[in-house]
């Protein structure tokens, strides 16, 4: 069908090139040019290995992060546009268990050099003025005290019986994330207490920066890793009659929304969800960036931030 049709170029998702392989497969393509290339860095997922199925003479990749959580996903790119040009996945990750060692002597480094080119902004855009960081220090509230507490003692109290059998490392890192929850606020973890900001230190705080920010004059982003935080959040806006734009995976027109908050003055605060907003987000009209938890990937958080 594609062959029949007048046409030079196709846009599509990669959804759509995992939906639709047969097709697309049986076209060659002069070019394949991957946008946001990070979604095929798993190289054991259906999405991953139908991108690599696609024929084309060149290929290019474009990603702001070729690397979140380890080597195996600049691989995964490098699979796709050179397949066979690095050592067989299993070779790489011993290859890069040696180097771990070595660090003066990187060879991986020197494999991939020559085809990477890399944008950074401040040589695109010198304009723009060096970025202030801030971190703000709470306390926290009696109830936020008595629930972290609560749940920092029956871990400890699993780890001490570890002597006698396995520590389930599963229910460590939920209880890693409760933790962080309840720094945010106490109503993450138990839908029955209140939202009221005054619960949690945090969200006290929060709430007063939100209003000075707003009182200054500023357009600001708000990036949270949780929905309920998010929400939260929504409600204090609200209230203070503060215009806001709302942004997480379930929204459906990002654009749209995205144009609104960019071209709209009177819109001064932007909910967005952590991980949404690191993916191919363009808010050039803000120049306030709040961080509520920070992530536990500092790649991805500089991106949303950035």
């Amino acid at each position: 069908l594609l062959e029949n049709l007048n046409v030079q170029v196709i846009l599509c998702s990669y959804a759509i090139v995992q939906n639709d392989l047969d097709e697309l497969q049986s076209c060659k393509f002069d070019y394949i040019i991957l946008d946001e290339a990070q979604h095929i860095k798993n190289p054991s997922t259906l999405r991953a290995k139908s991108i690599k199925k696609l024929i084309s003479a060149h290929k290019l990749a474009l990603t702001g992060t070729p690397l979140e959580n380890n080597i195996v996903e600049l691989w995964s790119i490098f699979d796709f546009l050179m397949p066979g040009y690095l050592p067989s996945l299993i070779k790489f990750k011993k290859l890069t268990a040696e180097l771990a060692s070595k660090p003066d002597n990187n060879v991986i480094q020197r494999y991939i050099t020559p085809f990477i080119l890399r944008r950074k902004k401040q040589e695109v855009l010198i304009e723009l003025p060096d970025k202030q960081e801030q971190t703000i220090f709470c306390q926290m509230s009696e109830i936020q005290e008595k629930y972290y507490l609560d749940i920092l003692n029956s871990v400890k109290k699993e780890i001490d019986e570890s002597v006698t059998k396995p520590v389930n490392y599963i229910h460590l890192l939920a209880a890693l994330t409760r933790l962080r929850q309840i720094c945010d606020h106490p109503y993450l973890i138990d839908r029955n207490i209140k939202t009221d900001p005054e619960i949690s230190g945090k969200t006290e705080l929060l709430e007063e920066l939100l209003l000075d920010t707003f009182e200054n004059g500023k357009k600001f982003l708000i990036f949270s890793q949780y929905i309920s935080m998010l929400e939260i959040l929504k409600e204090i806006l609200i209230r203070h009659k503060i215009p806001l734009e709302y942004l997480d995976g379930s929204v459906q027109d990002r654009q749209k929304v995205i144009d609104h908050f960019n071209n709209d003055p009177k819109v001064r605060a932007f909910l967005i969800s952590l991980k949404t907003g690191g993916y191919g987000i363009n808010l050039t009209s803000a120049d306030t960036v709040i961080i509520v938890d920070p992530w536990w990937n500092p790649m991805l958080e500089n991106q949303a931030i950035d």
